[in-house]
């Protein structure tokens, strides 16, 4: 599997990877813009496709393959830790609801370090 999170692409770019399969594209219909999702995969037994896009914060594609789901999720950079973790909170949520074994990877765009003085 490879996916690409924040790609600014338009639907006329061309993006084939030899040997891949693309499963999953979004990208901005009339500007390029610090958006978009390409995902491809080697693996043909795709169960389930789920997309989400919430609004300028988040979007996120979830994909069951046999008992696995793979989130890949892309956060804006001006969203507040409690918007992501929110929203990570309900993709999470949404697909439990038909797989129990998650893998997510993404840019999330936040920082984790504990700030000292």
């Amino acid at each position: 599997m490879i996916s690409l999170v924040e790609t600014w692409t338009k639907p006329s770019d061309y993006l084939e990877i030899e040997g891949f399969k693309i499963v999953q594209r979004r990208h901005s219909h009339h500007t390029q813009k610090p958006f978009g999702q390409i995902i491809y995969f080697k693996y043909e037994s795709i169960a389930e496709i789920c997309k989400y896009s919430g609004k300028n914060h988040i979007e996120y594609s979830s994909i069951k393959i046999d008992h696995f789901c793979i989130i890949s999720i892309y956060n804006s950079p001006n969203s507040s830790f409690d918007v992501v973790k929110r929203h990570i909170n309900e993709v999470i949520t949404v697909s439990k609801r038909f797989c129990q074994n998650l893998i997510v990877v993404g840019d999330f765009n936040i920082d984790l370090k504990i700030k000292t003085n």
